[in-house]
């Protein structure tokens, strides 16, 4: 009696057959697969490396011996052969997706053998992140949730082990732009000075200088946004304007004050009697 053969998929599979010898009692044993005529594997142990799923099926051990009347005997025992393999995750795209709204990603797999999967998330800077179930939902998602999240699929083998594969997700968190708060900013006159704010924002930012409706200055997709005025002078005291955007919520602006010291002016005049 042949029982049946669990075995993982890319392992080696080894078995012998054997028979309690006829008259006469030289046997010779060989293989075949009830679904593939053209199987036949001579030796009483049946040899498959590296087995692969498409391998799963009927086998027969067959042993025979010869008549002297040129007959021959011959009796057999059929072996199921189960390969077991993983579930496989479809590939998963790119999230981009704006702040505040709610984040719902479905992993879905191609079925391993056995064909019952359970799902789970887990997120690859943060040891800490677990989600169960197929589908990822992260409502009202903020800028520290953009990252790579990995979904896997699990099965569990009847020999006692798991069978696992996963795919990676990259989420890009979208949010407008904000500008960092100073106090105002004091410069001597005549000196060369560059007023500066940082922008935080994902996409970057375009950022806009602005003297009233004047437009002065403008930068694409920056981090810092800065204004020279190479000799400055009692004129440039002023609030200047810095506008930023970046295709996600509004438009945003910022009131900039600069201050020039300027130098103090004697002018002498002769006495008159």
């Amino acid at each position: 009696m042949l029982s049946q053969q669990d075995i993982l998929e890319e392992r080696n599979l080894s078995v012998t057959c054997k028979a309690t010898p006829g008259n006469p009692s030289a046997t010779t044993f060989y293989w075949t697969k009830v679904d593939n005529p053209g199987f036949r594997y001579n030796g009483s142990t049946l040899h498959l490396p590296n087995i692969q799923r498409t391998s799963s099926g009927t086998y027969r051990c067959t042993a025979e011996n010869n008549y002297n009347n040129e007959e021959k005997g011959t009796d057999s025992q059929s072996m199921d052969v189960n390969v077991l393999y993983p579930p496989t995750i479809k590939t998963l795209s790119h999230q981009d997706i704006v702040e505040g709204r709610a984040l719902l990603v479905t992993c879905q797999a191609v079925s391993g053998n056995p064909n019952s999967s359970a799902f789970y998330w887990t997120k690859e800077d943060n040891p800490g992140f677990r989600q169960n179930g197929s589908t990822l939902h992260i409502p009202n998602i903020q800028r520290t949730s953009s990252g790579t999240y990995r979904c896997t699929a699990e099965n569990n083998y009847s020999i006692g082990e798991k069978g696992t594969h996963s795919q990676s997700m990259d989420v890009n968190v979208l949010y407008q732009p904000t500008i960092e708060r100073r106090s105002l900013q004091v410069v001597n006159e005549s000196e060369k000075f560059t007023i500066t704010r940082y922008i935080v924002s994902n996409p970057l930012s375009d950022a806009s200088w602005y003297n009233g409706t004047q437009l002065l200055k403008t930068q694409t997709s920056v981090k810092t946004a800065s204004y020279t005025i190479e000799n400055t002078t009692c004129t440039d005291t002023k609030n200047y304007t810095l506008v930023a955007s970046n295709g996600i919520g509004n438009t945003v602006t910022a009131r900039v004050e600069l201050i020039v010291n300027c130098k103090i002016l004697i002018s002498l005049k002769p006495l008159t009697t």
